[in-house]
């Protein structure tokens, strides 16, 4: 006949072992940040080495993507392949991206939205250093320990345009 110490003992030691299970459990789920800065860096490595197949790695089978430039679109690991190779012909060859600001959050158990603000540097075609922000929104999806694009849009800040006025007041007639 078990004694009642000997059962709030068992009651303690499996509500300790649950917590302990629990805890380890949420040290292995990294947090969606973590997730989105080293998904992030990997793609900037692997787009700055132009490695195509290891950026590819980097979708889901049935992902979109919408980068900046007319018919930069595409949907599907064939299009995305053929679209990432097509940008990798016409990066110039000094380019760096430099990633200023990332921001993740989590919309359900497997998925991110991602919010970035890259720096794109490069030597122009007339020789003169050339800075672009490229505009970032994502949502990831997160499986089996690997992150993969769901959704990857970019865009290019452009310069502000000018007021109508200026332009009328700079003309020479």
């Amino acid at each position: 006949m078990a004694h009642k110490y000997d059962e709030v003992d068992i009651m303690i030691r499996s509500l300790l072992w649950a917590i302990a299970f629990l805890s380890f459990s949420a040290v292995l789920k990294a947090d969606p940040m973590s997730d989105a800065q080293a998904h992030a860096e990997t793609f900037k490595d692997a787009f700055i080495g132009r490695n195509a197949e290891a950026v590819l790695e980097l979708y889901a089978p049935d992902a979109t993507v919408i980068w900046p430039g007319n018919g930069e679109e595409a949907h599907g690991k064939e299009e995305i392949k053929n679209l990432i190779i097509r940008a990798m012909q016409s990066l110039p060859p000094d380019s760096q991206y430099v990633i200023r600001h990332l921001r993740a959050v989590p919309i359900g158990d497997d998925y991110s939205v991602t919010v970035g603000r890259w720096e794109h540097s490069f030597t122009g075609d007339d020789g003169t250093q050339q800075v672009t922000e490229v505009r970032t929104m994502e949502i990831i999806r997160k499986r089996e320990g690997k992150t993969y694009y769901v959704f990857d849009h970019a865009s290019i800040g452009v310069p502000h345009a000018v007021p109508a006025n200026e332009v009328l007041e700079a003309s020479p007639n």
